[in-house]
């Protein structure tokens, strides 16, 4: 991230739940994304990385919906 200014946040590892936290907070108006797992994230310049400390477990990948657009 330090070489690309453009990206404000990387989610590392596995991202079904922090995914779904950021979309959260971020529609809550909130700035503050210290408690989301696995992102690293830029705030008013800097780098900061959160613990990557989700991986995701049997029930939460079973309890994911995938939908199929055909073409």
């Amino acid at each position: 991230m330090k070489s690309f200014d453009a990206v404000d946040g990387i989610i590392r590892g596995e991202a079904e739940i922090p995914t779904q936290e950021l979309a959260g907070t971020l529609l809550q108006g909130k700035e503050d994304f210290f408690s989301i797992p696995n992102l690293t994230w830029r705030r008013k310049g800097r780098v900061l990385v959160n613990p990557l400390s989700y991986v995701a477990s049997e029930q939460d990948l079973n309890g994911l919906t995938f939908t199929n657009f055909p073409c």
